[in-house]
Formats: structure tokens, sequence, C-alpha cells
């Protein structure tokens, strides 16, 4: 027996076992769910439900597990390096901060967010629609047969190989 697949009752292919532990960093592109457009990124991503796992790009460039903590309307900022932040209709807002929604207002501009724990010590990171298609994968559990079709080595390890 492989200590590292299962079977898959439904049709007897064996899958990879993905065992992954919050925090950990990604064995192989294989084990995420990648595509070439934003958009269909995006789409993938936009899959993932509260309380699931799933790979975030983290600021070194390394894949790590995360949880969806929640999912939720947030608003939408730009960075302003001197001062924190300020949202686009020019209100200051922490950008570090997950609105309840009795703390979001009409005036808000807001856009559907993520909010993932990140490690084991809580420490959370928020990552809005926009940018799920480059920061947020799914993770391959084996459901979705997906062969690799990427040549290019250096695709292979910037993760920006197609899986379907």
């Amino acid at each position: 027996s492989d200590a590292g697949s299962s079977t898959n009752k439904q049709d007897g292919h064996k899958n990879p076992a993905l065992k992954y532990s919050l925090g950990d960093v990604a064995r192989t592109p294989r084990d995420m769910v990648v595509f070439r457009s934003n958009k269909e990124s995006i789409q993938s991503a936009a899959m993932i439900g509260k309380f699931q796992q799933c790979f975030i790009r983290r600021s070194n460039g390394l894949w790590t597990v995360a949880i969806v903590a929640d999912r939720g309307m947030q608003p939408v900022h730009q960075r302003n390096h001197s001062s924190g932040g300020t949202s686009t209709n020019g209100r200051k807002y922490d950008p570090f901060h997950w609105y309840a929604p009795d703390e979001l207002d009409d005036s808000m501009n807001l856009e559907p967010s993520m909010l993932f724990v990140i490690n084991t010590s809580g420490h959370t990171k928020i990552i809005q629609k926009r940018h799920w298609g480059k920061y947020v994968r799914r993770l391959n559990d084996g459901g979705i047969r997906a062969p690799h079709v990427c040549k290019n080595r250096s695709n292979i390890i910037k993760g920006v190989c197609e899986f379907r």
C-alpha cells in the first residue's frame, strides 16, 4: 500500500492524500489548483469556503497552507505607506482590521474579501478579491484529477502551470 496515496471509492483511481497542517509550505505545485488566467484563478479561489484549507502566497514568495476564517465585504483600500492606508473614498482605515458588518456603512467602497489564519499563533491576513488570482490557490485534494501540462521547469517553480 502507498503511504502517500488513497483510493477514490468512486472510480478506484489513486489520489494523493494531501496532509498539510496550518502554515506548511506547499511540497509541489501539483497540490494546488492553478489556472493560467487571472479570471479563472479568481473564480477558483471564490469556491473556497469558510473554514477550508487553501494555499496563500506569502510575501517571501512561498505558498503556505492557511484556513479561511471569514469571508465578507471589506473596505477597498490603497496603501499609503506614511499613514497606514486610506479607502478609495478618502476615509482612513486600518488595513489589518477585519471589519464586522456593523462597522461598515454606505459611504464605504466595499469589495469581497477573505480573512485567513496563516499560522498556529493565530496571525491573520486579509486578501481582497482583486488579488485572489495572484495570492490564493485551492488545494488539489484528488477530487480534481489534474494532469500537469507544464513543460517548462521555471513555470513549475513559479507556480504558474495550469491544472485542469
